[in-house]
């Protein structure tokens, strides 16, 4: 069944502004002064390089933070995989009846 245009609450083609919108927000509003490191191999190279090399008077890695960097991607997929699943369900649901 094809969605009715007139149900259609956004224009497709404003689809990849909003997504760039709300990465920037996300990047304004955790990132700090360095901004945040949304792409793990961005994070995780330069904490193992940092924790190898023998740099004089270098602090700690902080390896604590190197899991949630490591997972957000894949449980912030997931996650936006199973609410699209749930809304587009139901929104086909109401469709139908």
């Amino acid at each position: 069944m094809t969605p009715d245009p007139e149900l259609e609450i956004i224009d497709n083609s404003l689809h990849p502004f909003l997504v760039g919108f709300f990465v920037v927000i996300i990047v304004l509003a955790f990132g700090g002064p360095t901004s945040p490191s949304l792409n793990p191999a961005r994070d995780l190279g330069p904490r193992f390089a940092h924790w190898i090399l023998p740099i004089p008077g270098k602090g700690r890695s902080n390896w604590w933070y190197a899991p949630p960097v490591a997972f957000a991607d894949i449980l912030g997929g997931a996650a936006a995989g199973g609410l699209y699943l749930a809304i587009n369900g139901y929104l086909n649901h109401e469709m139908e009846e």
